[in-house]
């Protein structure tokens, strides 16, 4: 009996071996899901010459290691004993994550914005190919543009989370001298902005006096990306109130309401590390609502917003109150995107444009070739381009 037992413990790795095997195409045994970056596989068609050139069997290995059975608890799984044992993470991810004390998760473009060298590790968005200072220049051209076609505009720059939270980050990670050629940097990228006569809004500076101000406001969740309802909330009263005809007439109002833990896109970095418990990266978040004290004149603006994923929150504030409505939104814009857009329609009636982006020491391209291709297909601002061109010659 004894001997039969041992029979079966050394036929039990093979059977679960057979089990994962045959269970693989058609799921029966295995449900669940892995959060992060998937790159679909198709199963391959067999032939022949594929096989003889052995394309079928790499194309084989990789849909079998895309369908197996049981993955994802196999995934979790490895990824909670790394957890545990060893305090780190992985993920299927194109931005590596780390996570930093106070068991806060950063992805690494954030970490390498608080060391002044995103442009340099190559991160997304790219930097523009113009030098800072004719990047500035053009903005400022564009700024009087807009002016002068009746559009209010501005640039507002979000806080990184690296930066409001340096101090979660593990020393390790932190160059030397790094924080302090990071906010150098930014503030000469401002200053050279608003010399240039456009119009920032300093989100990162905001943050800071939010965190000295109200030190358990949620601005972020330990577990996410992007900034909280209730710190972009805060950063929309900066927009409308730098609206051109408002004169104080009317103020954006953030009422915070009743905390629930976070979920959903406040908690993206937490579901993307794919452990069984992420629980420890969840924070109460309050929710936010956004109104305002009086109506606008002349009703919400029509508005199109340049930026990242950042100006879905600050869109939500903004919509909620009626400080905006008829939103046209572009994220991550690049010259490739031209052919996708109308640009008969595109900026037909706004009186509102925004440009976003983080608190980089430079602009990035999405910025500068969104204006570049705006100027080759829309002829109003062509016009108001040349004619501020000429209003700053020498």
């Amino acid at each position: 009996m004894r001997g039969f037992a041992k029979f079966l413990l050394l036929l039990l790795p093979w059977l679960a071996a057979l089990v994962v095997l045959f269970d693989t195409p058609y799921h029966r045994l295995s449900r669940g899901e892995l959060t992060g970056v998937v790159e679909v596989q198709a199963i391959p068609r067999p032939s022949f010459r594929r096989f003889m050139d052995g394309t079928f069997q790499s194309e084989l290995e990789a849909w079998f290691g895309q369908e197996l059975s049981f993955k994802p608890a196999m995934v979790r799984t490895d990824n909670s004993l790394n957890l545990v044992v060893f305090h780190d993470i992985s993920a299927h991810t194109r931005i590596p994550i780390m996570i930093g004390n106070d068991n806060t998760l950063f992805e690494m473009n954030y970490v390498n914005n608080t060391n002044a060298v995103s442009d340099i590790k190559g991160d997304p968005p790219p930097k523009s190919s113009y030098s800072i200072e004719e990047a500035s220049r053009r903005m400022g051209l564009a700024a009087r543009a807009f002016r002068a076609l009746g559009m209010d505009f501005f640039l507002l720059m979000y806080p990184s989370k690296g930066w409001l939270w340096r101090e979660r980050l593990p020393r390790r990670y932190l160059l030397p001298g790094g924080p302090r050629r990071a906010q150098d940097g930014y503030r000469h990228l401002v200053s050279l902005l608003r010399a240039e006569g456009v119009t920032v809004i300093d989100g990162a500076a905001a943050f800071e006096d939010l965190e000295r101000r109200q030190p358990g406001l949620p601005l972020y969740n330990r577990g996410g990306t992007h900034w909280t309802d209730v710190g972009a909330c805060q950063v929309a009263r900066l927009v409308v109130a730098g609206f051109s005809d408002t004169e104080g007439r009317s103020e954006l109002r953030c009422d915070v309401g009743h905390a629930q833990i976070a979920h959903r896109v406040d908690a993206d970095l937490a579901s993307l590390i794919n452990v069984w418990d992420n629980r420890r990266f969840l924070d109460p978040i309050p929710s936010s609502k956004a109104s305002l004290t009086a109506p606008l004149s002349g009703g919400p603006r029509r508005a199109l917003v340049v930026g990242s994923s950042f100006s879905e929150h600050l869109l939500r504030a903004l919509s909620e109150a009626r400080a905006v409505g008829n939103v046209e939104r572009l994220t991550y814009y690049r010259h490739s995107n031209r052919r996708r857009i109308n640009w008969k329609r595109l900026m037909r009636r706004r009186n509102l444009v925004i440009f976003e982006q983080c608190q980089w020491s430079f602009l990035t391209a999405n910025l500068t070739e969104f204006v570049d291709d705006l100027r080759r297909h829309d002829g109003d601002f062509a016009a108001a381009m040349k004619a501020a061109e000429r209003a700053a010659a020498p």
